[in-house]
């Protein structure tokens, strides 16, 4: 159950030493952040969630590989700020893993939700262009595609500052949007109920896929 596989974590994390772990990535949360399940079946802790702080380039499907200090979520300092104890134990999460990674391989089924991952690429190569700025490439990024860059960004750091952080997350507001937008243009192209319908969800349910599936 989840209440031992948390007494499991927290002797990890008291024992205070490297722990072999393979785990596949089911979401990519940030550049170098994972949100992973525990695959080796040895450990006690096996079909456990844990969030995956390792190197950069990896995908939603891979299976990966790694020694990894286990610590748990720090807990939010500024009152009223955001906590990650709190985000991460509705994700099913209860710990942190970090450490270098290897790949082993491909799990088919998420590798199969890439074409989300490639489409997000391609709209944020699109959003780009002719923008030399890289900074604002970065707000253009965040603001429509929900795109993360780490708490060590100093673009994020200055929005988080700011205390301006929400205008990064994507909502059921911009779901909406692209909902309403999408029925706009079908309607005033005489499109007929039935396809406005079906394209209208098609495209709300893309957009989500695109941008990580955390719209509300």
């Amino acid at each position: 159950s989840r209440v031992e596989q948390l007494k499991e974590f927290r002797s990890l994390v008291d024992q205070g030493r490297l722990v072999p772990l393979e785990v596949l990535v089911t979401k990519k949360v940030s550049a170098t952040r994972y949100l992973a399940e525990v695959t080796n079946q040895d450990v006690p802790i096996f079909g456990a969630k844990v969030m995956l702080d390792t190197d950069l380039g990896y995908r939603q499907g891979d299976i990966l590989f790694g020694r990894y200090w286990i610590r748990q979520p720090r807990v939010a300092k500024n009152p009223g700020g955001f906590d990650a104890t709190r985000w991460l134990w509705r994700q099913g999460v209860a710990v942190v893993a970090k450490g270098s990674s290897e790949k082993l391989g491909e799990q088919q089924f998420y590798a199969s939700l890439r074409c989300f991952e490639d489409a997000k690429q391609s709209i944020k190569t699109t959003l780009a262009d002719g923008i030399e700025d890289a900074d604002q490439v970065k707000v253009i990024h965040s603001m429509f595609l929900g795109e993360r860059y780490g708490r060590a960004d100093p673009v994020a750091e200055d929005y988080r500052l700011s205390g301006a952080m929400h205008v990064f997350a994507v909502s059921g507001l911009h779901v909406m949007l692209i909902g309403a937008l999408s029925v706009f243009l079908l309607r005033w192209m005489r499109a007929p109920q039935w396809l406005v319908i079906y394209l209208s969800v098609a495209l709300m349910w893309g957009y989500t896929g695109v941008t990580g599936w955390g719209a509300p």
